[in-house]
This record gives structure tokens, sequence and C-alpha cells, in this order.
């Protein structure tokens, strides 16, 4: 379908444009690699009612085919202190905070996915050993650790002393909406597949982990696809 939108007040017509076409759709990439930069963080800007955030881009580099990719990072400040429980019921932006924090920090007990945290460490004994660091930093006056500090911590774990670290990651296509108009006249949104790619899942690159996952890409290559040689490019 075409989008319409209204012209000056002085037109009688309305301006058409083409729908963009959705991208066709590809195997989810099974991917494993190292993290080759890590930015600076940096405080998010929302809309009014919607919790701020810290972010930093991290960019993983493949093994094997692919290209390097970036994933984001949030998190709040008051995450980073030790004693802090996640329950977020009651807060303004409940929902988005409850979300982000298990999506990149911790998920809850009992999940099958790894926090972004958690799969960028690589395994369950460098991701302890990083969330001490993050807990351990040193509070400025509001009770709180600056961004230098938090952007210290992760270039010196990432870059340093976990550098070089595997790490196990799926990309998929990225969804985008586009807005279009329906046959009465009205405005529709709906979500469509583009060539982008973005991270969508982690795991722990272990030999008995990868062999599930190439089994998949062999049972259903559709939907699956390995970017890396097991034999030559791990063990």
């Amino acid at each position: 379908m075409v989008k319409a939108e209204k012209t000056t007040e002085n037109s009688n017509t309305n301006a058409l444009l083409f729908a963009q076409p959705e991208a066709t759709q590809r195997p989810n990439q099974i991917n494993i690699g190292t993290i080759t930069e890590v930015s600076e963080a940096k405080i998010t800007e929302q809309k009014p009612g919607k919790p701020n955030y810290i972010m930093l881009n991290v960019t993983l580099t493949p093994s094997g085919a692919g290209r390097p990719i970036k994933d984001m990072v949030l998190l709040r400040p008051e995450w980073l202190k030790a004693g802090f429980v996640p329950n977020f019921r009651g807060q303004e932006g409940e929902r988005s905070l409850s979300f982000v924090y298990q999506n990149n920090i911790n998920p809850p007990s009992g999940s099958n996915k790894l926090s972004k945290l958690q799969g960028l460490a690589g395994s369950r004994e460098a991701f302890e050993t990083f969330a001490g660091k993050l807990l351990s930093l040193p509070e400025q006056a509001d009770g709180h650790p600056s961004l230098e500090d938090i952007t210290g911590a992760f270039q010196d774990f990432f870059l340093g002393e976990n550098q070089g670290v595997v790490v196990g990651y799926i990309t998929s296509q990225r969804k985008e909406d586009q807005v279009e108009t329906d046959e009465n006249g009205e405005a529709v949104t709906r979500k469509i597949l583009t060539d982008r790619m973005e991270v969508s899942r982690y795991y722990y690159p272990t030999e008995e982990a990868i062999k599930r996952w190439a089994k998949s890409a062999d049972s259903n290559p559709d939907r699956y696809q390995m970017t890396f040689d097991t034999e030559q490019d791990l063990f």
C-alpha cells in the first residue's frame, strides 16, 4: 500500500509515497566472535514518562563469515549498587525497567536465555567476575558510580582482562515499524523485515552448545545458518 501525507493548506492534492517493501527473509545466523570495541557510556534521552538509561555500544567481530556488529547495553546507575533488588512494581516505566534489566543484566531464575552482560562475558565464571567489578565501583556524591568509571570498567574488562574471549551470539533480521494507509484511509502500523541484522540472542560457546546449534542448522536450514567451521574456528 501507499502512505498518504497531507501537503500544504494551499494544495488540493495529497502527496502519495510508495510503501517500503519487506526484505527477503533470511536464516538466523549462529556466530562466534570477540569483542573489539567498547564505546564510552552515555545517558539516553527518552520521551517524558520513560526512564533514562546509561548506554554503551559493544562491537562484536565474528570468527568466520559475517561482518562486525554493534550491540547496545543499557543499565541504570542504581543497578550497580551491591544489594540492589530488581523489584520495579509501582515505579514509573515499570514494564520498561523490568524488561531492560532482564534483557541486559540478569534474567529471571529458570530462563533459557542469557542477558547481554552474561553473553558478552563468554562464560558464567567471567560474568560473575565482571559483576563483582561493576558492583564495587566507587560512588560519587549522588551515591552512584560515574560514567567515566562505568566506561573504564567495561573497557578494562572486555578489552583487557577478558580480551579475546569467545562470545556466542545469534543475529537476526531487524524489524522496523512502517506506517501505511489501509483501504479506509486510516493510518496503520506494521512491522516489516529489513536487511539490517541485529544481535537477538547470546549463548555460552561451549562445545555442547555449539553442537546443539549446528544440529538445529542442519535440521532446519531455512531458520538457522552456521557462520563458522566448528572444528577450525573454535576447537
